[in-house]
């Protein structure tokens, strides 16, 4: 494990060096220049954060009961610097998680927040299928926290995408899709821009992901997402030319144009995987209307 040190805050005086009001008030976060974080008992007895940090401890103390190891505030390694996990816990048969403290309202700071820590948390380097457990009631967490922690494979590769889709380009963000699927399912081979790669996509998602609901936490990321790869495909198969706005429609044809509108046709496909949403099948009929016009 990429661990840059680890602190166990049980049966122990508050540690040394003390911390500013601010660390204390920045948690769960990143530990000081010298991997340093408060205890958990600080964290529940001096900062803003005292419920969440009890919650943490009643949890963990529950699973200690039951054998595991546990490991408090832990310090790791990820592509945005030391992080820091409230706690790791070595299960019996092997496995880890790692516990997620939340006292309040499931509103959309609350779930926007935890967001963002799973994707810190997804990045450090060892981490693949880390289970995340949210200290709460099972019946209390919304669809889109239970999706956020999910650890399904398609799941941790659409968060690994997340930081890149505020990427005006929809070039962009299609080479994104291209690399994070040939990482998660191609066998690290990138994905092309055609007929052949959009079947393995459209496959894959029929028998991996079947449909995505529209009240889903992934639907409008999967949108966009497969959007701008099947619209790439368009562009380069049948030389395109993408519109104005975020979610453009293409362009085709010189004389005669033809609008294809990329986002709306995925859209549907991943609501209602159907042969009439099928994108292969819609860009066949679009080459044929090209070869009617010539």
């Amino acid at each position: 494990m990429n661990f840059f040190n680890i602190f166990k805050s049980k049966n122990k005086k508050l540690a040394e060096p003390s911390f500013s009001e601010a660390e204390l008030n920045s948690w769960p976060s990143v530990p000081n220049e010298n991997n340093n974080v408060p205890s958990l008992q600080e964290l529940s007895e001096k900062s803003t954060y005292s419920k969440e940090a009890a919650k943490i401890l009643e949890w963990a103390g529950e699973a200690e009961a039951e054998g595991a190891e546990l490991e408090f505030q832990v310090v790791m390694k990820s592509q945005y610097g030391p992080l820091t996990l409230p706690v790791l816990v070595k299960r019996n048969d092997g496995g880890f998680l790692v516990y997620y403290s939340h006292c309040s309202e499931w509103n959309e700071a609350a779930v926007a927040k935890l967001l963002d820590w799973v994707i810190k948390l997804r990045s450090c380097d060892f981490i693949h299928t880390l289970k995340i457990e949210v200290c709460d009631s099972p019946e209390k967490l919304p669809l889109k926290v239970r999706e956020i922690i999910s650890k399904r494979t398609e799941h941790r590769m659409f968060l690994s995408m997340i930081p890149h889709l505020s990427q005006n380009d929809p070039d962009v963000r299609a080479r994104v899709f291209a690399e994070g699927f040939g990482h998660f399912f191609n066998e690290n081979k990138i994905l092309n821009f055609d007929e052949e790669s959009l079947a393995l996509v459209e496959e894959w998602f029929k028998r991996t992901i079947i449909s995505i609901s529209k009240d889903s936490f992934y639907y409008q990321v999967c949108m966009n997402l497969l959007g701008s790869f099947y619209g790439r495909v368009l562009k380069e198969v049948c030389q395109a030319k993408w519109c104005e706005g975020n979610f453009p429609e293409l362009e085709i044809g010189d004389k005669i144009k033809i609008r294809v509108h990329p986002f709306k046709i995925i859209s549907d496909f991943i609501f209602k995987p159907r042969l009439e949403n099928s994108p292969v099948k819609n860009l066949q009929l679009v080459i044929q209307e090209i070869q009617d016009n010539k």
